[in-house]
């Protein structure tokens, strides 16, 4: 977890946008392991149908539990489900790389097994920077197979080695 002040354990990620030149909208998906599908859908219908088209530019925040496991899944049906409108963006909970909870917030609520997203449309293009303060872990690595945008191998062993690798380390 991190901010732009400390990087650390056991913190917490909350984001606030306020603009009277943009439009917002939350949405929420549901077991998201269940059935991705019905989870985009449940997404979709919480988006402000009338305001797309008053507005030239259109992004989507994503913030998802990372143990559902279709992450990806969910953004292609989204881009699908939504003609393709959306810029997309986001990331999901980390937990130290333990991978044994990684929940989302959703107004007051600690959700699992979901995603939530912040609709936001806007005149101006969304400009979004990042400096997570991140530095390396271990050595470099080479990718060495994917499978479209899977990254199967690193190294030449299957990539999931230097995820428990990193997690065993931390």
């Amino acid at each position: 977890e991190f901010t732009n002040y400390v990087q650390g354990t056991g913190l917490a990620c909350a984001i606030a946008l306020h603009s009277n030149e943009m439009s917002f909208s939350v949405g929420i998906g549901r077991e998201l392991s269940k059935d991705c599908i019905v989870a985009a859908r449940n997404i979709v219908t919480t988006f402000q149908h009338s305001s797309p088209w008053q507005y030239k530019y259109h992004t989507l925040l994503l913030l998802a539990d990372t143990i559902s496991g279709c992450v990806e899944n969910i953004v292609q049906k989204l881009t699908l489900l939504t003609g393709g409108i959306y810029e997309i963006f986001g990331g999901g909970a980390g937990d130290n790389a333990q991978f044994s909870y990684t929940p989302v917030f959703y107004n007051t609520e600690v959700v699992s097994d979901a995603v939530v997203t912040l609709e936001i449309h806007s005149h101006k293009p969304f400009g979004i920077g990042v400096q997570h303060g991140w530095r390396p872990v271990s050595s470099p690595m080479r990718i060495t197979h994917v499978k479209g945008m899977n990254l199967l191998e690193l190294d030449d062993k299957p990539a999931v080695e230097a995820f428990r690798t990193h997690a065993r380390n931390s």
